[in-house]
């Protein structure tokens, strides 16, 4: 039951902008004098808050028990994710939003520190590939359930995180107490010197890109006729089905790519935009979905997973957090990176946002599958000297 506690945090991380998604054709309609930029703000507002708490998680864990701040940090998204959907102003609307991204920025980072401290090897790359995929799967069902809330009303889908319940049962039930020791202390920081940057900076522009789906699909099968509320909440699960199956199959994809693994990963993603951007089938959106989440969650656990080798569990938190921020800071500035391309290139249209990023994810692999190309071939050349 400690694995199961231990997972069942990962449920709640997409689960905060999944729940909302499918339904901001109706809440742009309830909220019909609010700008855009009001609406789209809503499923990442969040944000603004996650990523100043995670930073502080580390030296809170150092005064209060680990297990403590994941009881408070839990029970404050349950209660102000929920009483988002009684509101009626919104603006208040987006102060819930605040308080419920400060709640899950004290959980976040336990959820992968947690594996990191507790396990090793095999069994820590398994647990990090499920702990994606159970996050993909938290953010698959509320979407589903909240496409279907959301054709009766828009205030339903935040009963979603009542979800809180049961996970902060399992916390306090099964988890032990977290508090970090003296010994831990004096030796935080001295893990590996080399520097995390390429990896942090990677992990932000892979969720700019993947979160550019969040505030836009709703918008863009209305516009295309393709789909409502129930269809935006089928679609952008899909790409949570790619995300988990990328999970389980993490082992497997990284040995049949070998070298190859982050160039292929990166054509993919833009493979998946360009199918999106060119899309008169439904069928195709999903597909494109599919292919994105598969391809985006296949590196999410590696970066994880490189950032805690070799450190203590103090460390791993401080890493970890800084990690998790990147996650949320793409995912607020998706919206603000979807106006800057419609306003440089005097294109508005989600169709083009989307065939530019496919253009961008493709061009960023060739330097990558040239560099993979050139170490396989360096590699083959020392094996036959030998």
């Amino acid at each position: 039951m400690f694995k199961l506690a231990v997972l069942s945090l990962s449920l709640l991380t997409l689960m905060s902008n999944s729940a909302v998604s499918p339904a901001l054709g109706e809440i742009s309609d309830y909220f019909c004098f609010a700008g855009k930029s009001l609406i789209h703000l809503i499923p990442v507002a969040h944000s603004l808050t996650i990523v100043p708490t995670i930073f502080f998680v580390g030296r809170l864990s150092r005064v209060f028990p680990g297990k403590a701040l994941l009881v408070f940090g839990l029970s404050v998204f349950t209660l102000s994710g929920t009483v988002g959907g009684l509101v009626s102003n919104i603006f208040t609307l987006l102060l819930t939003r605040l308080f419920m991204g400060f709640g899950l920025g004290l959980v976040i980072p336990f959820s992968t520190a947690l594996i990191s401290d507790f396990f090793e090897g095999d069994e820590k790359t398994r647990l990090m590939g499920l702990s994606s995929s159970l996050n993909m799967f938290g953010g698959m069902i509320a979407l589903l359930v909240a496409g279907q809330l959301a054709s009766f009303s828009w205030r339903l889908p935040f009963l979603i995180y009542s979800f809180g319940i049961p996970v902060l049962g399992l916390t306090i039930r099964y988890l032990p107490n977290l508090a970090i020791s003296a010994t831990e202390e004096a030796t935080a920081g001295t893990g590996p010197g080399k520097s995390i940057l390429p990896i942090v900076l990677s992990m932000f522009l892979f969720n700019l890109v993947f979160f550019i789906l969040t505030p836009t699909m709703a918008f863009y099968l209305r516009y295309s006729g393709l789909g409502d509320s129930r269809v935006t909440g089928m679609v952008i699960a899909s790409a949570n089905i790619g995300g988990f199956a990328a999970g389980i199959l993490l082992p497997q994809t990284r040995k049949t790519l070998g070298k190859y693994f982050i160039p292929v990963v990166l054509f993919s993603i833009g493979i998946g935009f360009i199918l999106l951007s060119k899309a008169t089938l439904i069928a195709v959106v999903f597909l494109g979905t599919i292919v994105i989440g598969f391809a985006n969650r296949s590196i999410y656990p590696l970066f994880f997973l490189k950032v805690t080798e070799n450190t203590t569990p103090t460390e791993a938190i401080r890493r970890t957090s800084l990690l998790s921020t990147m996650v949320y800071l793409g995912q607020f500035m998706a919206p603000i990176f979807q106006q800057f391309v419609g306003i440089a290139f005097q294109r508005p249209d989600i169709r083009f946002l989307y065939g530019f990023v496919a253009v961008l994810s493709i061009a960023a692999s060739f330097p990558f599958f040239t560099y993979s190309s050139i170490k396989r071939e360096n590699a083959l050349q020392a094996t036959k000297k030998e």
